[in-house]
């Protein structure tokens, strides 16, 4: 990507950004088709669906991650962009109950007070983990519980 004075360039393919006045703190962000500006830079929604079991979430790529609990369901870990650490990474887990099923988180999430939340029964919680060192140390944080 470069800048010719007047607008960026994809070097490989040329495709051209559309750059509309930028203000200080945007993103430049590659939508699919062009190279353009943007206040909000936000990775896409994972919707892994219909889950239960076990399950190692891959969080690389995604903002939120969403399920639907089917069944009980133990999270077996996370997998955080590769050349994370020494970077704050946050991602926000989604998880409808559809019934009065649970959660089991890894132990490597740590939680305020030591607690680890339970999930609410026949609604949707939602959840916030986040690290800096690449998932060695992953902090969880409730969002909201009982959303219906």
């Amino acid at each position: 990507l470069t800048w010719n004075g007047t607008t960026w360039i994809n070097g490989s393919s040329s495709i051209v950004a559309s750059l509309f006045s930028p203000v200080a703190g945007q993103a430049l962000i590659f939508d699919g088709s062009i190279w353009t500006n943007r206040s909000a830079a936000d990775f896409p929604i994972l919707d892994l669906g219909s889950v239960s079991g076990s399950l190692a979430i891959n969080v690389q790529t995604n903002e939120v991650v969403r399920v639907q609990l089917t069944g009980n369901l133990t999270i077996s870990g996370f997998t955080w962009p590769s050349s994370s650490s020494g970077q704050f990474v946050r991602r926000v887990l989604e998880v409808t109950n559809t019934g009065s099923f649970t959660l089991t988180w890894p132990g490597i999430v740590k939680w305020a007070g030591g607690t680890v939340p339970t999930l609410t029964v026949s609604s949707t919680d939602v959840y916030i983990i986040y690290t800096y060192n690449g998932g060695t140390t992953i902090f969880g944080n409730i969002v909201g519980q009982g959303y219906s």
